[in-house]
């Protein structure tokens, strides 16, 4: 049966869906899209085109595909999904089923009832380690967020086992990934990390011809327009309006009566008698503040203006170290916030794009405002920032080679101590990262 003829008739893929899916029926891939994009989607189709061979009885000729994720919470949602379209029974394995105390007995029960397996990826690892099942019998490996297979990741160890199984009888394998790097490396590092990725899972990295093809689908900011009216002062106009806001600082500071006390030596004696008593008012210094402040304007332009603010800024905060008197440090947080106005708002600076971020520690947001009051012109350059991955792979899949079996045996199968096979490379074997855990268990 052709693959046309095995996709879901529900399913109705997108143009570059159906074009990564043929080559995922190929060969071994990797795919690179954004958030959003339906790379889960296109998972669940390979599952369906590969149907025939995990329908027969496991204990006869039949496969399992395992679809493998780094988080609990993700087996569940990632097997609701298949469940929804593919017509097979679904295991959902994690470590809250304490399945890591499953006996060779349950595992094979498992096996023999459910086609798509759903787990995360220390969990498959253990049951190659353990022999509970071998590749042969696995005909297509999904790793979701594959990007995270470096080092001793469980899904590269996993990946490692195949140097015991003959290429021919090797499960096909699909990764998804939305980043493709793990951390942050230098730009001239990214072809090499890339590389090292296909080398891991032993593919080749695909993506769409061009980022348009899906950026009506992928996850989308919510994006809002403010419509406003530019507004382009001079330098007499900014410094009237400093003025203002100082001026009504001066008129709230003379609302109030902020005295400072008067306070003696910690070392001095407790009958000591101060020679001037007379107490000052802290309300009148403040003042003091916003009157410098207008004459280093007037003398010396706005960038004095500036400098001044921000001398008398430090000059606050220091205030706020020394005082007591809680009604006396909101009347300083109330300065320093009109003097931050004033030293670093668009009173002094005219702003053409300004970006906040992150606006959440668990979410890579950010709130981009835009402010186009200005026209461009030929002198101007408009510069789209994109990541280096996107820059070498999109519209590029088809420059990109197979890993060499030189390069995997070197980079991947290279071990710094050969993995203990008690009854074979067929059998249970235990590598140097798995030892301790297998200790501990």
């Amino acid at each position: 049966m052709g693959l046309e003829e095995e996709l879901i008739e529900d399913l109705q893929p997108r143009g570059y869906q159906h074009q990564l899916l043929e080559k995922a029926f190929r060969q071994n891939t990797l795919l690179y899209l954004p958030t959003g994009s339906g790379k889960t989607y296109i998972a669940v189709m390979l599952i369906k085109a590969m149907l025939q061979e995990i329908e027969p009885p496991f204990e006869a000729t039949g496969k399992r595909t395992v679809f493998m994720v780094n988080t609990v919470p993700l087996v569940e949602q990632q097997a609701t999904y298949i469940q929804r379209f593919v017509p097979v029974s679904v295991g959902r394995y994690s470590g809250d089923r304490k399945v890591d105390f499953w006996s060779r007995e349950v595992w094979l029960e498992e096996l023999k009832n459910n086609q798509v397996l759903v787990m995360t990826a220390q969990i498959f690892l253990n049951n190659l380690s353990h022999g509970y099942i071998t590749l042969d019998k696995v005909n297509l490996m999904i790793f979701d967020e594959c990007h995270h297979a470096v080092t001793d990741h469980p899904m590269r160890q996993i990946m490692r086992h195949f140097a015991d199984c003959p290429r021919t009888k090797q499960p096909r394998v699909l990764g998804l990934s939305a980043t493709l790097l793990n951390s942050n490396i230098k730009p001239e590092a990214v072809e090499q990390a890339i590389t090292s990725l296909e080398v891991t899972f032993q593919s080749i990295i695909a993506t769409v011809d061009h980022m348009t093809q899906v950026e009506r689908f992928s996850t989308n900011p919510d994006e809002k327009e403010i419509v406003y009216s530019p507004e382009l002062l001079t330098g007499t106009e900014v410094v009237e309006r400093i003025e203002k806001i100082l001026a009504s600082t001066r008129g709230f500071l003379d609302t109030i009566n902020l005295e400072t006390p008067n306070k003696t030596s910690p070392n001095a004696p407790s009958n000591a008698i101060l020679i001037n008593s007379k107490k000052k008012k802290f309300s009148k210094l403040l003042i003091n503040f916003c009157n410098d402040l207008v004459l280093q304007l007037k003398t010396l332009g706005l960038f004095g203006g500036h400098k001044a603010a921000l001398s008398h800024l430090v000059q606050l905060f220091r205030l706020r170290k020394c005082i007591d008197d809680i009604n006396a440090d909101h009347v300083i947080l109330s300065l320093i916030s009109d003097m931050t106005l004033i030293s670093s708002k668009k009173l002094f600076l005219s702003w053409h794009m300004c970006v906040v971020a992150p606006l959440s520690t668990h979410h890579t947001s950010s709130l981009l405002i835009n402010f186009a009051q200005r026209v461009l012109t030929e002198d101007d350059v408009n510069v789209t920032i994109s990541s280096a991955a996107a820059w070498l792979l999109v519209g590029r899949t088809e420059e990109r080679t197979e890993p060499a079996e030189e390069n995997i045996a070197l980079e991947l199968y290279d071990q710094e101590l050969p993995p203990f096979c008690p009854t074979g490379p067929d059998g249970p074997k235990v590598t140097l990262t798995m030892a301790i855990p297998l200790i501990e268990r």
